[in-house]
């Protein structure tokens, strides 16, 4: 599978002078820094995200990009797998995140909640299965550095579409079903 990060934009609670949200949707040695601070990481929150955007086209003048579609029409991805890297910092980094999706940057619904590992280093985790959304984003809910002046700090995120069945995926564990009964 490959990430899926293209031609829409990157989604934050906002951020650091001097970081960027995009910096953590690249291969840059780059990061982005929340504007939420210790506690605030949890209670306000932070967030980074993705936007995957509309499906656009160019115009007779290639430097012109518009929509393709009136209406609009969104680029929709299920996100199945996560990679990120977190700061090198131990107070910067989430221990635990909420991962949400949208439709309409209104209404957030909870897809999964994943336990981070506590390491500097790009880390691949399994997102239980859900329907096609046009923006994901991650929330802290658990922060290392709550009792400190430190920003949740983010090196690198990789959103991927992954169908292989993952063993997160299986609800029944007697009849090994990935389905409600």
């Amino acid at each position: 599978t490959q990430d899926m990060i293209g031609s829409g934009y990157e989604l934050s609670s906002g951020t650091i002078a001097g970081y960027n949200a995009a910096d953590a949707f690249n291969n840059n040695l780059d990061s982005w820094k929340s504007v939420q601070q210790g506690l605030d990481v949890i209670t306000d929150p932070a967030y980074i995200g993705y936007d995957f955007g509309t499906e656009k086209t160019r115009i007779p003048n290639p430097d012109v990009v518009v929509d393709r579609y009136n209406p609009p029409a969104p680029i929709k991805k299920q996100i199945r797998t996560i990679k990120i890297k977190q700061g090198d910092d131990d107070t910067s980094r989430a221990s635990q995140i909420r991962i949400e999706a949208s439709n309409d940057g209104i209404t957030w619904l909870r897809v999964d909640v994943i336990n981070l590992t506590n390491t500097p280093d790009l880390v691949t985790y399994g997102v239980k299965q859900s329907s096609i959304y046009r923006m994901w984003r991650l929330v802290p809910t658990l922060f290392r550095g709550i009792n400190s002046n430190s920003s949740w700090e983010v090196v690198e995120i990789q959103m991927l579409e992954d169908n292989q069945l993952s063993l997160l995926d299986v609800q029944d564990s007697i009849l090994m079903e990935n389905r409600d009964r």
